[in-house]
């Protein structure tokens, strides 16, 4: 969206998912941009880091499920989104 380049989008939900790499250790000033950007554009912006992606991929799926639910108005009974 306009020059910022994101990791994922999904223009529907409004959602923005992040992947800060291994040597993503501070948040830099053009991060806190693109963050205020899309929160004001009302887009929620979650982070992650590559070591979430790598080691709890289970535990990240379950965050962004229950985003999913808390935001989108789904039923937590449809079985595409089974916590268990």
């Amino acid at each position: 969206m306009d020059n910022y380049i994101m990791d994922f989008v999904c223009r529907k939900l409004k959602l923005v998912i992040e992947i800060d790499g291994k040597y993503h250790t501070i948040c830099s000033e053009r991060d806190l941009a693109k963050y205020n950007y899309f929160c004001n554009r009302d887009y929620s912006v979650l982070r992650f880091t590559e070591a979430d992606v790598k080691y709890g991929i289970d535990e990240l799926i379950v965050i962004i499920q229950i985003w999913i639910i808390k935001n989108d108005n789904i039923d937590p009974d449809d079985e595409r989104f089974d916590l268990s």
